[in-house]
């Protein structure tokens, strides 16, 4: 859940991932925290996009 701080926005990604082959667990964080990176520029530009079109 994303609470707002200012003009700013926190989010809190809460996943849980089982890796089934050992080998992969040591690529899960990195793996997660890339795609929560992706999520949050991709809604950044959605946002931006919109106030875009309010003007």
């Amino acid at each position: 859940m994303g609470s707002s701080k200012g003009d700013k926005t926190e989010v809190d990604f809460i996943e849980y991932v089982t890796a089934k082959k050992c080998f992969r667990k040591t690529f899960v964080k990195a793996g997660l925290k890339k795609q929560q990176k992706q999520f949050v520029a991709d809604s950044t530009i959605i946002k931006s996009r919109k106030e875009q079109l309010r003007i």
